[in-house]
């Protein structure tokens, strides 16, 4: 009996010993992923793996690039891992970047990729850009350049309280009910990435580019926000809140802004209203009036614009 007690003891300190050992973590085996992004090139699909480096004998996190052609992104990306000298682990990856070359079903690949990654985080950020190479090649401030973009659709966030809405769980939901969804443009100024405007997609095809400007009031329609700053005709509007409501009816597109100010409003209501049409001007007969929840985007012929500020 006391034979048996001790045996199963042993058993038990075995067993917890061997699972302690399976959770630790030796990040001197490990890249953790911090960006990964694709573009085409000579009909195949081109992974960027931006990975950061962290050692045990230095304080400083460093980021590498590694990148490899596919037939698929899933094909691209195995391609760019296999040849790491260590695993690539995608738990913290923050971005993904996806060319403006990529449309159609290529475009869905990819969605499907990012879905079916294990491990990845479906609140990755999603941007697009003209340049991927360029834009991951800089250096950066942070650990890595997927953590600087990240950061500056962050700041974007809590100057205008605009939200992008890029997040890969919301531009899903959004393909789903209205047909398609945006994505920030990154580009390249100073050597500094920086969001330059915004891409309209619908059916995963791009139907819309929008400057910084244009962007801000084409999501100011699309998601509204929370307190914040935007700008209108060259003069900072500081608010409270900002909400939209958007409907149609026969051929006309009605939307209402509601604007909280903080200060004295001092005109800016017929400013902002006439940013929103000079933005709908654009946008007639236009499949990014259907991203905006607009069904019969094709028979659409006026809007009418009204701007509620206390």
């Amino acid at each position: 009996m006391i034979k048996r007690i001790i045996l199963l003891l042993l058993t038990l300190c075995f067993l917890l010993f061997s699972c302690s050992c399976k959770g630790y973590r030796e990040t001197d085996n490990e890249y953790f992923v911090s960006s990964v992004s694709f573009e085409k090139k000579e009909e195949k699909f081109r992974a960027f793996v931006e990975v950061l480096i962290i050692s045990s004998d230095d304080k400083k996190a460093k980021n590498k690039l590694f990148d490899a052609l596919g037939k698929t992104p899933y094909d691209a990306v195995i391609s760019a891992v296999s040849s790491m000298p260590k695993t690539a682990v995608f738990d913290h990856c923050s971005t993904a970047v996806i060319g403006k070359d990529i449309y159609g079903k290529d475009f869905k690949s990819i969605i499907k990729y990012l879905y079916d990654t294990k491990n990845l985080n479906l609140g990755i950020y999603m941007f697009t850009a003209e340049n991927i190479e360029e834009i991951l090649g800089l250096k950066p401030q942070s650990p890595s350049i997927g953590y600087d973009i990240m950061q500056i659709e962050a700041n974007i966030k809590s100057v205008t309280g605009i939200d992008f809405k890029n997040k890969y769980y919301e531009t899903c939901s959004r393909q789903i009910s209205n047909g398609g969804f945006c994505l920030p443009e990154v580009s390249v100024k100073d050597d500094k990435p920086f969001i330059s405007g915004q891409v309209v997609y619908s059916d995963y095809s791009a139907v819309l580019s929008l400057n910084a400007d244009e962007a801000l009031i084409y999501n100011l329609i699309y998601s509204g926000s929370n307190s914040g700053e935007i700008e209108v005709q060259n003069k900072k509007c500081r608010v409270n809140r900002i909400s939209t409501d958007i409907k149609t009816s026969k051929n006309t597109l009605k939307i209402d802004v509601k604007c909280r100010y903080r200060h004295s409003k001092d005109q800016k209501d017929a400013a902002i209203k006439k940013d929103i049409e000079n933005l709908v001007n654009k946008l007639y007969g236009n499949p990014a009036l259907k991203v905006l929840g607009a069904a019969s985007y094709k028979k659409i012929t006026t809007a009418e614009v009204s701007v509620n500020g206390k």
